[in-house]
Formats: structure tokens, sequence, C-alpha cells
């Protein structure tokens, strides 16, 4: 089954940098009519305040992942990752990451957006800000506690590696101790 399911392996990956949607369109859909070309591009000022540095979406419906012959691989399930997106410089998503599996299922999403103030005149219509006051200083002093657990955890695991504890050391000890027991076997036969 698995020789079967590999043969009918089905992927794509589209990579697309500095992606602008005047000519994303053209490039995609080279046959539309003449005058909506032209209209098009007559708006290709405004149309081209949304953009993204780099654009990559891959499907692979298969379990697993899938090399091409060049040794590219397509993850399965769906991926959408989205970097540096420009929204009529109002908005500037720095990223966003997308996995959606279907075997086994699952939903991975991270986005990350700047903080902004959308106002008309004095008033906000839309904001987007970062932490602020206690819950900053709390995520701050939570940072700080984890990153202090890790400098001890990696502490602990230098010295383990130090006094030679690895598991290579562990191995070679048993090999040692194992050819003493048959040397000793040998002797006394």
């Amino acid at each position: 089954m698995g020789n079967f399911c590999e043969a009918l392996q089905l992927g794509v990956l589209v990579v697309m940098r500095n992606i602008y949607p005047v000519r994303l369109i053209l490039m995609m859909f080279p046959f539309i009519p003449r005058a909506m070309k032209l209209a098009l591009i007559g708006m290709r000022g405004i149309l081209d305040m949304i953009s993204a540095k780099r654009f990559d979406v891959s499907l692979n419906p298969m379990p697993f992942p899938m090399f091409t012959r060049g040794g590219t691989e397509i993850p399965h399930g769906l991926k959408l990752d989205i970097i540096d997106f420009n929204f009529f410089h109002i908005i500037l998503v720095r990223r966003v990451f997308l996995h959606v599996t279907f075997l086994p299922p699952g939903i991975e999403c991270h986005i990350f957006i700047d903080p902004f103030d959308f106002k008309i005149g004095e008033t906000t219509i839309l904001s987007l800000t970062g932490l602020e006051g206690d819950n900053k200083k709390a995520a701050k002093a939570k940072k700080a506690e984890a990153l202090k657990q890790r400098a001890a955890a990696e502490a602990i695991a230098k010295a383990k590696f130090d006094a030679g504890l690895t598991l290579a050391n562990l191995r070679a000890a048993k090999v040692r101790w194992l050819v003493q027991v048959v040397q000793i076997c040998v002797e006394r036969a």
C-alpha cells in the first residue's frame, strides 16, 4: 500500500516574491479582455498599495511529505507562508503562517501584525496595539523567569556532558564491561 501511495503522489508548490495584485492578475489571466487590462493598469497605483515580499503556498494531500526530483520538500497538508504583507500602507503583517494537515487532522496558525491606528480625523476607527501596562510587565516577568529556567537547564545539561555521562560513553562502558565478562568466562572455561 505504501508503494502505491508513494507512486500516486501529487503535490503543488508555488513560490512567489515581491507580489503586487495587478501584475499577478495579468500574469495568471493573460486572456482577459483588453478593456479590463487597461482598467487594471489604470488602477495599478492604488492596487499596488497591497503587496507581499514573499508568498509561498503548497498543497500535498498525502499524510507524508513529498520530495521532488530536484530535492525540494513539499510538506503534507496545506501550507501558506506570507512575509511582509502590506495593506494600503496602513496595516503591515510581518508574517502569516498557516499549516493545515489532513491526516492526522490539525491546524497551526501564526500571525504577527505591527501595531497600527486607523483614524479619520480625530476618531480612531480601528487600532491594534501591543501589550501595555500591567500585562506588559507580567509578560516580561514570565519571559525573564523562562530564560532563567532555560539557563539552569542548560547548565545542568552541560555539567552532565562535562562529567562524561553522555549516552555514547555509557554505551562504551557497557561494551567494555561485557567484553570483560566474556574474557573472564573464557578464562574459567
